[in-house]
């Protein structure tokens, strides 16, 4: 499998350029995070909860769709006792804290989009080892329909940020959610992770602009492809100091 691929532009002379980066949206599970979460019994507990098989189906989808208020909250708190039984297995990726520290001293912002909840987002912030915040940090409880409609992705790059979505990576470790909300907002997409080839999604929504194994090679992916645009518009040089 071929991991790192550039993508580059043509500047006015014809010469190949890096692309600008001014932001970066990261999702929580399984990519900040070693994934711990039991889909299986999730979905398991969730088609219990609303009286029928809900297949390979999206949960979230299929919880808002419900009409009836009872069975629907009965599926929300499945999905939440799920998720608190991972809180106490949840640990920080390798190298989260030295991509961190990387784009931090560089100044570009960097935020979370997760399809989990607040609570998960909080305990992720609250009681993991220390890392500086995510800004902002977006969970499914903020009132934007979740990944991989593109809205929230929209809001963090042009609302919070100020910049272009084409100007932001989005990295994750889903095709189905984190590349199609990337790709639907006109985002740089990463895939993290081994995930196969999706049959079962159009090839332009899930096709990764580019695929990486994990975090440990996140600087070297900005290294080679782009450059990194700092708040103040100064281009930084990326692998050099400010």
């Amino acid at each position: 499998m071929q991991y790192l691929r550039k993508l580059t532009t043509m500047g006015s002379a014809g010469a190949r350029t890096r692309r600008g980066v001014r932001g970066v949206i990261f999702d929580m599970d399984g990519t900040l995070t070693v994934p711990v979460l039991d889909f299986v019994k999730m979905r398991k507990e969730v088609g219990v909860a609303l009286g029928r098989d809900i297949g390979r189906a999206d949960m979230l989808k299929e919880v808002e769709a419900e009409i009836c208020e009872d069975r629907r909250q009965a599926a929300l708190e499945a999905i939440r006792i799920v998720e608190r039984e991972g809180h106490e297995k949840m640990k920080l990726a390798r190298d989260v804290r030295a991509v961190c520290d990387f784009l931090d001293e560089r100044n570009i912002p960097r935020a979370i989009l997760t399809r989990n909840s607040k609570e998960s987002l909080d305990y992720f912030h609250d009681r993991l080892p220390a890392i500086p915040k995510f800004h902002p940090a977006v969970s499914r409880d903020c009132g934007f329909l979740p990944k991989p409609h593109p809205d929230a992705l929209e809001h963090i790059s042009t609302q919070v940020w100020g910049f272009s979505t084409n100007e932001v990576l989005m990295v994750g470790d889903s095709a189905k959610d984190d590349v199609r909300a990337g790709r639907r907002a006109g985002a740089i997409t990463v895939l993290l992770g081994g995930e196969a080839e999706r049959k079962d999604l159009p090839d332009e929504e899930h096709e990764p602009h580019f695929r990486i194994k994990d975090l440990t090679e996140f600087r070297n992916l900005l290294e080679e492809n782009f450059e990194l645009l700092a708040d103040e518009g100064e281009a930084v040089e990326v692998g050099q100091e400010k």
